[in-house]
């Protein structure tokens, strides 16, 4: 399913990037995350907060093994991504509120 920016929620998950930086806000901005293991990526820690157990997250898509995948937000990737000295979840919140202030 592709990502419809109309939609808030997809399997009753609410994930759009004002929801994204409201749980990033209250993250420890010093924190660091692995953008690769699923245990420490921040975008599975996310869908784990909104109540979605076990998330497989790539760069473009989320889910589990069982369910059917659905498309990540745009930007949701690379706001993760960032650069490998810059794996903060302060640093993550700067550059979700970068992309929004362009919207």
């Amino acid at each position: 399913m592709l990502w419809d920016p109309k939609k808030d929620k997809v399997n009753g998950l609410e994930y759009t990037l004002d929801h994204l930086i409201s749980w990033l806000e209250t993250m420890p901005p010093e924190e660091t995350y692995s953008y690769s293991n699923s245990e420490r990526c921040a975008l599975c820690q996310f869908l784990k907060s909104q109540g979605y157990p076990h998330p497989i997250v790539n760069a473009v898509r989320w889910g589990r093994f069982s369910e059917t995948e659905e498309s990540l937000p745009p930007h949701f990737d690379w706001i993760s991504r960032g650069a490998s000295h810059s794996r903060s979840y302060g640093a993550m919140l700067e550059r979700a509120k970068a992309i929004r202030d362009k919207e």
